[in-house]
């Protein structure tokens, strides 16, 4: 329930309560309204016209920022050209944009219709959106936001195989410190391509490995250990680890064993952004 109540601060400036005009009473009062019904909701996201920065957190997700701001995950990966296979890390800036959509930077000889008709929006939707007098108020350069506007659609390139940047020659491992693992397993196969001083399942090599002072990062080297993590449940539990062969500026190669069962070798390779790739060992 509201109630009304006077300001205590006003009771010392001396105003009337009441004065003579042309015989007729006038009141001054002061007051103000006090409620407990204001809604500070910390869950509920405030409206926003502007793009923010967000840096992101220990913890994050793509989908969980996206949740965070109550946008789509369209909208998140749109405004910073990302994928749903992108990894974000801890202070990484991304782009928030105030509502589902996309931005769009004014191209000479674009007109609002035409960017209107290629993200599916209306002419009418950008204008009350960007605070635009009329549909000619857009000039080279300029930032739109496309309220609810989407990503057109593009369709990929066709499949080339990657240019070959480096090449391993195998060398059997040496060396009284290298340990043994479970023949056939991933770990078995990795420990016949490199001499591995550590032990343990695949899911704990990086740790292991940093742990003994090797150095471990997140760009690929040929002959670095690549750890993965993989969809089955035995990866999930146990982890799995690869081989790195060559890479380019786009993807890795490389060479593992029991991703399609025990004692079968296979060679893949993935983008390096894929978020299946954990690190690599060096």
């Amino acid at each position: 329930q509201a109630i009304n109540r006077q300001d205590k601060s006003l009771e010392n400036q001396n105003i009337p309560l009441a004065r003579e005009k042309n015989k007729q009473k006038t009141y001054q009062i002061a007051a103000f309204l006090v409620t407990d019904e204001i809604d500070l909701d910390p869950s509920r996201p405030l409206t926003r016209t502007e793009t923010e920065t967000y840096y992101v957190q220990g913890g994050d997700t793509l989908y969980s920022i996206a949740d965070k701001f109550g946008l789509s995950i369209d909208t998140l990966l749109w405004g910073n050209n990302l994928t749903l296979r992108s990894i974000i890390r801890p202070g990484q800036a991304l782009e928030i944009l105030p509502v589902d959509g996309i931005t769009h930077k004014v191209k000479k000889g674009e007109t609002l219709q035409s960017i209107a008709k290629k993200y599916k929006s209306t002419v009418e939707c950008i204008i009350d959106f960007n605070d635009l007098a009329d549909a000619s108020d857009i000039f080279s350069g300029d930032e739109l936001i496309i309220p609810y506007g989407q990503e057109p659609y593009i369709p990929p390139p066709a499949t080339v195989k990657p240019k070959i940047t480096q090449y391993y020659t195998y060398t059997k491992p040496t060396g009284n410190n290298c340990h043994t693992f479970v023949s056939g397993q991933c770990t078995w196969y990795v420990a016949t391509r490199r001499c591995i001083p550590w032990s343990g399942h695949a899911k704990s090599w990086l740790a292991n490995a940093r742990n003994m002072g090797f150095q471990i990062g997140y760009t690929p080297q040929v002959g670095a250990v690549i750890s993965l993590r993989e969809s089955g449940w035995a990866a999930r539990r146990y982890g799995h680890v690869g081989y790195v062969e060559y890479f380019n500026d786009e993807t890795v190669t490389f060479s593992e064993m029991n991703f399609k069962g025990p004692w079968i070798k296979t060679t893949r390779t993935l983008n390096l952004d894929d978020s299946r790739i954990l690190g690599y060992i060096y």
